[in-house]
Parts: structure tokens; C-alpha cells; sequence
């Protein structure tokens, strides 16, 4: 299962990814490759992992990462490319082009409202000044 998992992984990284729907994909099979081995994500790839597929997350140990969020202790976008870059590199796998995935990963974010302990975590976007291929992220906790 592995190597038809890391197989796929290659293939759709070679390709580019292009879209909200291949970032998802990509996603997603990093989470089952990490799930057939019992193997953990790194912290913030298995919050993003969750967060686009499932838009409440209940599990009590997202508390202390939803705060970090709210609170602007850690970039969650940066935190992601650097533990993303660091499990496609531990399996021999292309890098994706950032500027593009960071842009995917905040539509898909923007489009599916993270609720956590009933109340919502409101994703809010500009892009930067002074960096056209970056992102300004904040995060409130309500509404």
C-alpha cells in the first residue's frame, strides 16, 4: 500500500499541482500513507490535513494548536510548507511550486469555516503587501 500511495504522490507532484481539488488529494494521501504506517504527522500538517476535510474538528488536542491560530503564536501556512517539505523530502518526493500551494491551501481553508468547542475560527485574508505571491492569515476566535 506504501509504495502505490508514494507512487500516486509522485505522479501527482511531477504533474504540478494545480487546483483546490489536487491539494486536497495530496492531502489526504499523505494522511493515509502516515495512517498505514501508524506513524503521527508532524503538528500542524495533520491540523491542515483535518481542517480540509473536516470543517469541525472536536478532538481536544487541536485546542492548543486553534489557540496558537487565534492568537498568532505560529504562521500555520509557513508551519505547513516547512513539515510538508520535510515529509515529501523524507520519502523522496518533489517539492510542490509554493507560492501556488500556499494560494490553493488558503481558498480551500477560506472555503471550509473551522469550528472548534462550538465556536468558529474565522480565517481572515489579505494578500501581502509587498509580496505578491504571499498571504496575510488571521485567525478569531467567534464571530
Amino acid at each position: 500500500m506504501d509504495e502505490a500511495i508514494v507512487g500516486k504522490l509522485g505522479a501527482l507532484l511531477r504533474g504540478g499541482i494545480n487546483t483546490e481539488a489536487e491539494l486536497v488529494y495530496l492531502l489526504v494521501e499523505i494522511r493515509k500513507l502516515y495512517e498505514s504506517r501508524n506513524a503521527t504527522l508532524p503538528p500542524y500538517l495533520e491540523l491542515i490535513c483535518d481542517w480540509a476535510v473536516h470543517p469541525k474538528l472536536t478532538n481536544k488536542k487541536w485546542a492548543k494548536y486553534c489557540r496558537n491560530l487565534v492568537t498568532g503564536i505560529h504562521d500555520p501556512v509557513l508551519e505547513f510548507e516547512q513539515e510538508l517539505a520535510e515529509v515529501l523530502c523524507a520519502e523522496d518526493l518533489p517539492q510542490p511550486d509554493w507560492p501556488t500551494a500556499q494560494r490553493l491551501l488558503v481558498a480551500v481553508l477560506k472555503d471550509c469555516p473551522l469550528e472548534f468547542a462550538g465556536l468558529p475560527v474565522v480565517l481572515e485574508v489579505e494578500p501581502s503587501p509587498g509580496d505578491a505571491s504571499g498571504w496575510l492569515l488571521r485567525f478569531k476566535l467567534g464571530f
